[in-house]
Formats: C-alpha cells, structure tokens, sequence
C-alpha cells in the first residue's frame, strides 16, 4: 500500500528559492510519467532568476534542462539514467531530495 502511494506522489511540481543579493531564485522540477509501462519518468528542471533593481523592471531568466529517470523498487528512488542524480521523495512531508538538496511539492491549481 504504501509503494503505491508513493508511485502515485511521484509526478508534480517541486520548488526550492532562496535570495543571493539582488536576485531572487527558484528551482523547478517538474516530474511526469514518460513510460508507464517500464516505470520512466521525465524530470523537467527550470531556473528562474529574478534581478531586483530599484527602479528598472525585474527581469527574469531561466536554464532548463530535462532528464529520464527510472524508478527503482529496491531504494523507492528515481535514479537519472545518463548522470547517476538520485531523487528520493518523503509523501508526509511534500518532500522530494535531489541528492542532498531539498524541494517542496506545489499544490496544482
């Protein structure tokens, strides 16, 4: 039971941000599934940097970036097929980990 509700936890929206300076930042991943059948999933990473200048326009810019990953039984992890990156996710907490990095999951409107 609990294997399945992780299964189903897994495609959404997860976002960290942070300020450095001038700068506002937010990390985007957005998961989906690529092949039901073999348990792939294609992770969509976005960067979103807003520069904030007092009376210029904030401007944006975004680094993408995408990714096949598959599901692995044993861990209960996505692991990218190409680089090794390793996401583990904790459903109570709305959690997903990139290595050691931590993203919390958007509720979709």
């Amino acid at each position: 039971m609990q294997q399945i509700s992780l299964i189903n936890f897994i495609p959404g929206t997860y976002q960290r941000q942070w300020e450095e300076g001038l700068k506002k930042i937010r990390d985007i991943l957005v998961i989906s599934h690529h092949d039901t059948i073999s348990d792939l999933y294609l992770i969509k990473k976005t960067v979103v940097k807003e520069y904030v200048l007092d009376t210029i326009p904030t401007t944006e810019t975004h680094e993408k970036e995408e990714w096949i990953a598959a599901y692995q039984t044993s861990t209960k992890q996505l692991g990218e097929l190409n680089r090794g990156r390793q996401c583990s996710f904790n459903p109570e907490k709305l959690l997903l980990f990139l290595g050691t990095v931590e993203y919390k999951r958007v509720e979709e409107k």
